[in-house]
Protein backbone atom coordinates (compact mmCIF):
# COMPACT_ATOMS: atom_id res chain seq x y z
CA UNK A 1 0.00 0.00 0.00
CA UNK A 2 1.17 3.52 -0.79
CA UNK A 3 0.34 6.33 1.58
CA UNK A 4 -1.29 9.60 0.53
CA UNK A 5 1.41 12.29 0.62
CA UNK A 6 -0.82 15.36 0.65
CA UNK A 7 -4.43 16.48 0.56
CA UNK A 8 -5.17 19.71 -1.30
CA UNK A 9 -8.54 21.39 -0.76
CA UNK A 10 -10.64 23.85 -2.66
CA UNK A 11 -11.96 26.55 -0.30
CA UNK A 12 -15.44 27.76 -1.26
CA UNK A 13 -18.20 25.25 -0.51
CA UNK A 14 -15.65 22.54 0.21
CA UNK A 15 -14.13 23.58 3.53
CA UNK A 16 -16.37 26.57 4.21
CA UNK A 17 -19.95 27.16 3.12
CA UNK A 18 -19.62 30.52 1.37
CA UNK A 19 -22.86 30.56 -0.63
CA UNK A 20 -23.77 33.82 1.12
CA UNK A 21 -20.72 35.43 -0.51
CA UNK A 22 -21.45 34.54 -4.14
CA UNK A 23 -22.77 38.01 -4.93
CA UNK A 24 -19.86 39.66 -3.10
CA UNK A 25 -17.27 37.62 -5.06
CA UNK A 26 -18.77 38.68 -8.38
CA UNK A 27 -19.34 42.35 -7.56
CA UNK A 28 -16.12 43.13 -5.65
CA UNK A 29 -13.32 40.94 -7.01
CA UNK A 30 -10.12 41.17 -5.01
CA UNK A 31 -11.73 42.59 -1.88
CA UNK A 32 -11.98 40.97 1.56
CA UNK A 33 -15.50 40.39 2.93
CA UNK A 34 -16.62 42.48 5.90
CA UNK A 35 -16.94 40.85 9.31
CA UNK A 36 -20.71 40.93 8.98
CA UNK A 37 -20.49 38.97 5.74
CA UNK A 38 -17.97 36.56 7.19
CA UNK A 39 -20.41 35.73 9.97
CA UNK A 40 -22.76 34.41 7.29
CA UNK A 41 -20.20 31.76 6.29
CA UNK A 42 -19.78 28.49 8.15
CA UNK A 43 -17.09 25.84 8.33
CA UNK A 44 -18.65 22.51 7.41
CA UNK A 45 -19.11 20.12 10.33
CA UNK A 46 -16.05 17.98 11.12
CA UNK A 47 -13.73 20.05 8.89
CA UNK A 48 -11.47 21.01 11.79
CA UNK A 49 -11.38 17.38 12.91
CA UNK A 50 -10.55 16.29 9.36
CA UNK A 51 -7.67 18.75 9.13
CA UNK A 52 -6.21 17.77 12.51
CA UNK A 53 -6.42 14.05 11.77
CA UNK A 54 -4.84 14.41 8.33
CA UNK A 55 -1.87 16.20 9.85
CA UNK A 56 -1.64 13.67 12.68
CA UNK A 57 -1.06 10.97 10.04
CA UNK A 58 1.90 12.87 8.63
CA UNK A 59 0.00 13.95 5.52
CA UNK A 60 0.56 17.52 4.31
CA UNK A 61 -2.21 20.05 3.61
CA UNK A 62 -2.70 22.83 1.10
CA UNK A 63 -5.42 24.99 -0.44
CA UNK A 64 -5.79 25.86 -4.11
CA UNK A 65 -8.63 28.25 -4.84
CA UNK A 66 -9.71 30.47 -7.73
CA UNK A 67 -10.64 33.14 -5.19
CA UNK A 68 -8.34 36.07 -4.56
CA UNK A 69 -5.76 36.27 -1.78
CA UNK A 70 -7.48 38.87 0.41
CA UNK A 71 -10.80 37.08 0.17
CA UNK A 72 -9.39 33.59 0.88
CA UNK A 73 -7.13 34.66 3.76
CA UNK A 74 -9.95 36.63 5.37
CA UNK A 75 -12.17 33.54 5.45
CA UNK A 76 -9.40 31.25 6.71
CA UNK A 77 -8.38 33.66 9.45
CA UNK A 78 -11.96 34.37 10.53
CA UNK A 79 -12.60 30.66 11.03
CA UNK A 80 -9.12 30.04 12.48
CA UNK A 81 -8.15 27.27 10.05
CA UNK A 82 -5.37 29.01 8.11
CA UNK A 83 -2.72 27.53 10.44
CA UNK A 84 -3.35 23.99 9.19
CA UNK A 85 -2.09 24.58 5.65
CA UNK A 86 1.49 24.39 4.45
CA UNK A 87 0.63 26.16 1.20
CA UNK A 88 -2.23 28.45 0.14
CA UNK A 89 -2.45 29.17 -3.61
CA UNK A 90 -4.95 31.79 -4.76
CA UNK A 91 -5.88 33.57 -7.97
CA UNK A 92 -3.19 36.14 -7.26
CA UNK A 93 -0.52 33.44 -7.49
CA UNK A 94 -1.58 31.99 -10.85
CA UNK A 95 -3.49 34.85 -12.60
CA UNK A 96 -6.22 34.37 -15.20
CA UNK A 97 -4.50 31.81 -17.44
CA UNK A 98 -3.46 29.68 -14.46
CA UNK A 99 -6.80 29.45 -12.64
CA UNK A 100 -8.58 26.11 -12.46
CA UNK A 101 -9.15 24.05 -14.56
CA UNK A 102 -5.50 24.75 -15.25
CA UNK A 103 -3.29 22.49 -13.08
CA UNK A 104 -0.86 25.36 -12.37
CA UNK A 105 -2.10 26.09 -8.87
CA UNK A 106 -2.09 22.44 -7.85
CA UNK A 107 1.41 21.98 -9.24
CA UNK A 108 2.61 25.06 -7.34
CA UNK A 109 1.16 23.71 -4.11
CA UNK A 110 2.72 20.27 -4.64
CA UNK A 111 6.09 21.88 -5.25
CA UNK A 112 5.76 24.03 -2.13
CA UNK A 113 4.88 20.93 -0.08
CA UNK A 114 7.71 18.94 -1.71
CA UNK A 115 5.49 15.93 -2.53
CA UNK A 116 5.13 13.55 -5.45
CA UNK A 117 1.93 12.45 -7.23
CA UNK A 118 0.23 10.54 -4.38
CA UNK A 119 -2.03 13.51 -3.77
CA UNK A 120 -5.78 13.99 -3.37
CA UNK A 121 -7.53 17.14 -4.55
CA UNK A 122 -10.90 17.69 -2.86
CA UNK A 123 -13.35 20.07 -4.50
CA UNK A 124 -17.02 20.57 -5.27
CA UNK A 125 -16.97 21.62 -8.91
CA UNK A 126 -16.11 20.41 -12.41
CA UNK A 127 -13.15 22.80 -12.68
CA UNK A 128 -11.68 21.29 -9.49
CA UNK A 129 -11.79 17.76 -10.89
CA UNK A 130 -10.49 18.78 -14.31
CA UNK A 131 -7.57 20.59 -12.70
CA UNK A 132 -6.75 17.46 -10.69
CA UNK A 133 -6.91 15.28 -13.80
CA UNK A 134 -4.60 17.68 -15.61
CA UNK A 135 -2.16 17.49 -12.68
CA UNK A 136 -2.39 13.66 -12.76
CA UNK A 137 -3.64 13.36 -9.17
CA UNK A 138 -6.94 12.04 -7.77
CA UNK A 139 -10.00 14.30 -7.69
CA UNK A 140 -12.30 13.59 -4.74
CA UNK A 141 -15.83 14.84 -4.04
CA UNK A 142 -16.53 15.67 -0.37
CA UNK A 143 -19.70 14.00 0.90
CA UNK A 144 -19.78 16.43 3.85
CA UNK A 145 -19.99 19.63 1.80
CA UNK A 146 -22.17 21.03 -0.98
CA UNK A 147 -24.70 18.56 -2.40
CA UNK A 148 -24.99 20.39 -5.71
CA UNK A 149 -24.69 17.90 -8.62
CA UNK A 150 -21.37 18.01 -10.49
CA UNK A 151 -20.92 17.49 -14.23
CA UNK A 152 -17.53 15.79 -14.04
CA UNK A 153 -16.97 12.43 -12.35
CA UNK A 154 -14.24 12.24 -9.68
CA UNK A 155 -12.20 9.22 -8.61
CA UNK A 156 -14.49 8.78 -5.58
CA UNK A 157 -16.80 10.59 -3.20
CA UNK A 158 -15.62 10.31 0.42
CA UNK A 159 -17.16 11.10 3.77
CA UNK A 160 -14.95 12.63 6.46
CA UNK A 161 -14.53 9.22 8.12
CA UNK A 162 -13.70 7.43 4.87
CA UNK A 163 -11.20 10.11 3.86
CA UNK A 164 -9.18 9.68 7.05
CA UNK A 165 -9.40 5.90 6.80
CA UNK A 166 -8.13 5.83 3.20
CA UNK A 167 -5.01 7.96 3.76
CA UNK A 168 -2.88 4.83 4.16
CA UNK A 169 -3.82 3.42 0.74
CA UNK A 170 -3.76 5.91 -2.13
CA UNK A 171 -4.12 3.21 -4.79
CA UNK A 172 -7.10 1.69 -2.99
CA UNK A 173 -9.32 4.72 -3.57
CA UNK A 174 -11.17 3.38 -6.60
CA UNK A 175 -14.70 2.98 -7.85
CA UNK A 176 -15.82 -0.65 -7.78
CA UNK A 177 -15.54 -1.45 -11.51
CA UNK A 178 -12.03 0.02 -11.57
CA UNK A 179 -11.01 -2.11 -8.61
CA UNK A 180 -12.38 -5.23 -10.31
CA UNK A 181 -10.78 -4.43 -13.69
CA UNK A 182 -7.39 -3.78 -12.08
CA UNK A 183 -7.49 -7.21 -10.43
CA UNK A 184 -8.87 -8.93 -13.52
CA UNK A 185 -11.33 -10.86 -11.37
CA UNK A 186 -14.36 -10.05 -9.26
CA UNK A 187 -13.62 -9.50 -5.60
CA UNK A 188 -14.68 -6.85 -3.14
CA UNK A 189 -12.25 -4.40 -1.53
CA UNK A 190 -11.37 -5.30 2.05
CA UNK A 191 -12.81 -2.07 3.47
CA UNK A 192 -15.71 -0.90 1.30
CA UNK A 193 -16.74 -0.44 -2.30
CA UNK A 194 -17.43 2.89 -3.97
CA UNK A 195 -19.90 3.91 -6.66
CA UNK A 196 -21.20 7.26 -7.93
CA UNK A 197 -24.91 8.22 -7.78
CA UNK A 198 -25.95 9.92 -10.99
CA UNK A 199 -28.77 11.92 -12.53
CA UNK A 200 -30.04 11.13 -16.00
CA UNK A 201 -28.22 14.19 -17.38
CA UNK A 202 -24.91 12.72 -16.17
CA UNK A 203 -24.41 14.93 -13.12
CA UNK A 204 -23.02 13.09 -10.08
CA UNK A 205 -22.88 13.83 -6.36
CA UNK A 206 -24.32 13.17 -2.92
CA UNK A 207 -27.88 12.66 -4.14
CA UNK A 208 -30.85 11.51 -2.10
CA UNK A 209 -31.87 7.93 -2.89
CA UNK A 210 -35.21 8.98 -4.32
CA UNK A 211 -33.46 11.33 -6.77
CA UNK A 212 -30.91 8.85 -8.12
CA UNK A 213 -31.60 7.87 -11.74
CA UNK A 214 -28.54 5.72 -12.29
CA UNK A 215 -25.36 4.48 -10.67
CA UNK A 216 -21.91 4.63 -12.22
CA UNK A 217 -19.44 1.94 -11.13
CA UNK A 218 -16.29 3.37 -12.72
CA UNK A 219 -14.71 5.87 -15.07
CA UNK A 220 -13.78 5.67 -18.75
CA UNK A 221 -10.94 7.80 -20.08
CA UNK A 222 -11.67 8.20 -23.77
CA UNK A 223 -9.13 8.92 -26.47
CA UNK A 224 -10.96 11.96 -27.78
CA UNK A 225 -8.53 14.34 -26.09
CA UNK A 226 -4.74 14.15 -25.53
CA UNK A 227 -5.10 14.46 -21.75
CA UNK A 228 -7.65 11.67 -21.33
CA UNK A 229 -5.76 9.56 -23.90
CA UNK A 230 -2.70 9.66 -21.63
CA UNK A 231 -4.82 8.69 -18.63
CA UNK A 232 -6.48 5.95 -20.71
CA UNK A 233 -3.14 4.20 -21.22
CA UNK A 234 -2.68 3.76 -17.45
CA UNK A 235 -6.25 2.77 -16.61
CA UNK A 236 -7.26 -0.91 -16.63
CA UNK A 237 -11.02 -0.36 -16.93
CA UNK A 238 -10.62 2.04 -19.87
CA UNK A 239 -8.34 -0.40 -21.66
CA UNK A 240 -10.81 -3.26 -21.13
CA UNK A 241 -13.74 -1.21 -22.45
CA UNK A 242 -11.69 -0.13 -25.49
CA UNK A 243 -11.24 -3.78 -26.48
CA UNK A 244 -14.81 -3.76 -27.82
CA UNK A 245 -13.58 -1.42 -30.58
CA UNK A 246 -10.43 -3.40 -31.29
CA UNK A 247 -12.03 -6.85 -31.44
CA UNK A 248 -15.24 -7.32 -33.49
CA UNK A 249 -16.18 -10.47 -31.52
CA UNK A 250 -15.23 -9.12 -28.10
CA UNK A 251 -16.64 -11.11 -25.18
CA UNK A 252 -17.05 -9.31 -21.89
CA UNK A 253 -14.89 -10.94 -19.20
CA UNK A 254 -16.42 -13.05 -16.47
CA UNK A 255 -15.68 -10.41 -13.85
CA UNK A 256 -18.21 -8.10 -15.56
CA UNK A 257 -20.80 -10.87 -15.25
CA UNK A 258 -20.02 -11.27 -11.55
CA UNK A 259 -19.99 -7.52 -11.00
CA UNK A 260 -23.44 -7.27 -12.62
CA UNK A 261 -24.72 -10.13 -10.46
CA UNK A 262 -23.45 -8.37 -7.37
CA UNK A 263 -25.13 -5.10 -8.33
CA UNK A 264 -28.46 -6.72 -9.20
CA UNK A 265 -28.54 -8.50 -5.83
CA UNK A 266 -27.51 -5.50 -3.69
CA UNK A 267 -28.94 -2.39 -5.37
CA UNK A 268 -32.68 -2.98 -4.69
CA UNK A 269 -31.99 -3.28 -0.96
CA UNK A 270 -30.06 0.00 -1.10
CA UNK A 271 -32.86 1.85 -2.87
CA UNK A 272 -35.81 0.37 -0.99
CA UNK A 273 -34.27 -0.42 2.43
CA UNK A 274 -35.83 -3.88 2.53
CA UNK A 275 -34.11 -7.27 2.26
CA UNK A 276 -36.72 -8.71 -0.11
CA UNK A 277 -36.58 -5.88 -2.68
CA UNK A 278 -35.63 -6.90 -6.21
CA UNK A 279 -35.67 -5.73 -9.81
CA UNK A 280 -38.60 -7.15 -11.78
CA UNK A 281 -37.01 -6.64 -15.20
CA UNK A 282 -33.33 -6.37 -16.09
CA UNK A 283 -32.39 -5.36 -19.62
CA UNK A 284 -29.54 -3.79 -21.61
CA UNK A 285 -28.91 -1.13 -24.18
CA UNK A 286 -28.85 -3.19 -27.40
CA UNK A 287 -26.22 -3.41 -30.09
CA UNK A 288 -26.89 -1.93 -33.50
CA UNK A 289 -27.58 -4.14 -36.51
CA UNK A 290 -24.48 -6.00 -37.61
CA UNK A 291 -22.58 -5.15 -34.41
CA UNK A 292 -21.41 -7.53 -31.71
CA UNK A 293 -24.24 -8.06 -29.14
CA UNK A 294 -21.80 -7.94 -26.23
CA UNK A 295 -24.24 -6.67 -23.59
CA UNK A 296 -27.02 -9.02 -24.70
CA UNK A 297 -24.62 -11.96 -24.46
CA UNK A 298 -23.42 -10.82 -21.05
CA UNK A 299 -27.00 -10.51 -19.78
CA UNK A 300 -27.75 -14.08 -20.86
CA UNK A 301 -24.72 -15.25 -18.87
CA UNK A 302 -25.91 -13.24 -15.87
CA UNK A 303 -29.42 -14.72 -16.06
CA UNK A 304 -28.05 -18.28 -15.90
CA UNK A 305 -26.19 -17.51 -12.67
CA UNK A 306 -28.82 -15.37 -10.93
CA UNK A 307 -30.72 -17.39 -8.29
CA UNK A 308 -33.96 -15.35 -8.08
CA UNK A 309 -36.12 -16.66 -10.92
CA UNK A 310 -38.77 -14.00 -10.24
CA UNK A 311 -36.53 -11.44 -11.97
CA UNK A 312 -37.04 -11.32 -15.75
CA UNK A 313 -33.91 -10.89 -17.87
CA UNK A 314 -34.91 -9.50 -21.26
CA UNK A 315 -32.00 -8.93 -23.62
CA UNK A 316 -34.13 -7.67 -26.54
CA UNK A 317 -36.49 -5.24 -24.76
CA UNK A 318 -35.07 -2.45 -26.99
CA UNK A 319 -33.79 -2.46 -30.55
CA UNK A 320 -32.17 -0.02 -32.96
CA UNK A 321 -33.56 0.50 -36.43
CA UNK A 322 -31.37 -0.85 -39.22
CA UNK A 323 -29.77 2.43 -40.27
CA UNK A 324 -28.85 3.67 -36.75
CA UNK A 325 -25.41 5.25 -36.60
CA UNK A 326 -22.66 4.71 -34.04
CA UNK A 327 -22.88 7.53 -31.49
CA UNK A 328 -19.12 7.74 -30.96
CA UNK A 329 -18.70 8.96 -34.55
CA UNK A 330 -21.17 11.80 -34.03
CA UNK A 331 -20.70 15.25 -32.56
CA UNK A 332 -22.26 16.73 -29.43
CA UNK A 333 -25.23 15.99 -27.21
CA UNK A 334 -27.94 17.40 -29.50
CA UNK A 335 -26.91 15.25 -32.48
CA UNK A 336 -26.86 12.12 -30.31
CA UNK A 337 -30.22 12.93 -28.74
CA UNK A 338 -31.81 13.29 -32.18
CA UNK A 339 -30.31 10.00 -33.38
CA UNK A 340 -31.56 8.07 -30.34
CA UNK A 341 -35.03 9.61 -30.45
CA UNK A 342 -35.40 8.54 -34.06
CA UNK A 343 -33.69 5.12 -34.03
CA UNK A 344 -34.09 3.50 -30.57
CA UNK A 345 -37.34 1.55 -30.18
CA UNK A 346 -39.16 -0.56 -27.57
CA UNK A 347 -40.57 -3.93 -28.64
CA UNK A 348 -44.35 -3.97 -28.45
CA UNK A 349 -44.55 -7.51 -27.10
CA UNK A 350 -42.95 -6.46 -23.81
CA UNK A 351 -44.91 -3.28 -23.10
CA UNK A 352 -47.56 -5.00 -20.95
CA UNK A 353 -44.85 -6.43 -18.66
CA UNK A 354 -43.39 -3.05 -17.78
CA UNK A 355 -46.40 -1.51 -16.02
CA UNK A 356 -45.81 -1.42 -12.25
CA UNK A 357 -42.37 -3.04 -12.58
CA UNK A 358 -38.98 -2.05 -11.22
CA UNK A 359 -36.82 -1.93 -14.34
CA UNK A 360 -33.00 -1.92 -14.45
CA UNK A 361 -31.27 -0.84 -17.69
CA UNK A 362 -27.59 -1.77 -18.06
CA UNK A 363 -25.17 0.15 -20.29
CA UNK A 364 -21.42 -0.19 -20.47
CA UNK A 365 -20.39 3.46 -20.94
CA UNK A 366 -22.29 6.69 -20.18
CA UNK A 367 -20.90 9.51 -22.34
CA UNK A 368 -23.57 12.14 -22.96
CA UNK A 369 -26.37 9.93 -21.61
CA UNK A 370 -28.43 10.20 -24.80
CA UNK A 371 -28.99 6.45 -25.07
CA UNK A 372 -30.01 5.94 -21.45
CA UNK A 373 -32.33 8.96 -21.53
CA UNK A 374 -33.92 7.61 -24.70
CA UNK A 375 -34.46 4.21 -23.08
CA UNK A 376 -35.96 5.80 -19.96
CA UNK A 377 -38.32 7.85 -22.10
CA UNK A 378 -39.60 4.78 -23.97
CA UNK A 379 -40.27 2.86 -20.76
CA UNK A 380 -41.91 5.78 -18.95
CA UNK A 381 -44.84 5.59 -21.39
CA UNK A 382 -45.56 2.10 -20.02
CA UNK A 383 -45.96 3.40 -16.42
CA UNK A 384 -43.33 1.36 -14.51
CA UNK A 385 -42.96 1.52 -10.72
CA UNK A 386 -39.47 2.96 -11.19
CA UNK A 387 -36.63 2.87 -13.72
CA UNK A 388 -32.99 2.53 -12.71
CA UNK A 389 -29.83 2.69 -14.80
CA UNK A 390 -26.38 1.32 -14.15
CA UNK A 391 -23.24 1.71 -16.21
CA UNK A 392 -19.79 0.22 -15.79
CA UNK A 393 -18.18 3.57 -16.53
CA UNK A 394 -18.93 7.24 -17.09
CA UNK A 395 -16.71 9.01 -19.60
CA UNK A 396 -14.36 11.61 -18.16
CA UNK A 397 -15.14 14.50 -20.49
CA UNK A 398 -12.24 16.93 -20.80
CA UNK A 399 -11.92 18.95 -23.97
CA UNK A 400 -8.63 20.69 -24.62
CA UNK A 401 -8.92 19.87 -28.33
CA UNK A 402 -11.89 19.16 -30.64
CA UNK A 403 -10.75 17.43 -33.79
CA UNK A 404 -12.78 16.16 -36.75
CA UNK A 405 -11.66 14.05 -39.69
CA UNK A 406 -10.99 16.14 -42.83
CA UNK A 407 -11.88 13.10 -44.99
CA UNK A 408 -15.32 12.14 -43.62
CA UNK A 409 -16.19 14.70 -40.92
CA UNK A 410 -16.42 12.18 -38.07
CA UNK A 411 -14.75 12.72 -34.73
CA UNK A 412 -11.11 11.77 -34.33
CA UNK A 413 -9.48 10.25 -31.26
CA UNK A 414 -5.94 10.29 -29.94
CA UNK A 415 -4.81 6.66 -30.10
CA UNK A 416 -1.55 4.90 -29.26
CA UNK A 417 0.46 2.74 -31.64
CA UNK A 418 0.82 -0.56 -29.81
CA UNK A 419 4.20 -1.34 -31.39
CA UNK A 420 5.93 2.03 -30.99
CA UNK A 421 3.98 3.50 -28.05
CA UNK A 422 3.59 6.76 -29.98
CA UNK A 423 0.31 8.67 -30.02
CA UNK A 424 -1.50 9.60 -33.23
CA UNK A 425 -4.88 10.98 -34.31
CA UNK A 426 -7.18 8.39 -35.87
CA UNK A 427 -10.68 8.70 -37.30
CA UNK A 428 -13.42 6.96 -35.26
CA UNK A 429 -14.71 5.70 -38.61
CA UNK A 430 -11.84 3.20 -38.62
CA UNK A 431 -13.96 0.80 -36.52
CA UNK A 432 -17.09 1.07 -38.69
CA UNK A 433 -17.97 -1.76 -41.08
CA UNK A 434 -19.72 0.56 -43.50
CA UNK A 435 -18.02 3.65 -44.91
CA UNK A 436 -14.83 2.84 -43.05
CA UNK A 437 -12.34 5.72 -42.82
CA UNK A 438 -8.65 4.98 -42.14
CA UNK A 439 -7.46 8.58 -42.02
CA UNK A 440 -4.72 9.30 -39.46
CA UNK A 441 -2.57 12.29 -38.56
CA UNK A 442 0.59 12.73 -36.57
CA UNK A 443 0.15 13.88 -32.99
CA UNK A 444 2.40 16.59 -31.59
CA UNK A 445 1.99 18.12 -28.14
Amino acid sequence: MSKVEAVIFDLDNTLVNTKALEGFRKSTPGEAPSEDLLRETKVYPKVRTILREILSKGVKLAIVTNSTKRYAHAILEFHDIKRYFGSIITYNDVSLEGKKPSPNGIEMAMKALNVGKKVLYIGDDEVDFNAAYAAHIKPIAPAWASNNPIKQIPAAMLSSTYLIDELDDYDGIKLLAEFVARNGAFSLPKKRYYFMPMLLNGDVGALKKENIDAVCLGRYFSQGDPLTALLHNKHALSQEIYKKDLHPNYVMPEYFVDLTLFYISKAPKFFYNTDDARFDIVTVIPSKKGKNPRLENMLNRVSKKYPDKATRFISDLFYFEDDARSLKTLGGRDVREAEIKEKLKLKNKYKHEIQGSKVLIIDDVFTTGATLRGAFSLIEHCIPDRIFGVCFAKTVNIKTVDKFCPECGRKMQCRTNRKTGKMFWGCTGYFEKTNQCRHTEDYSQ
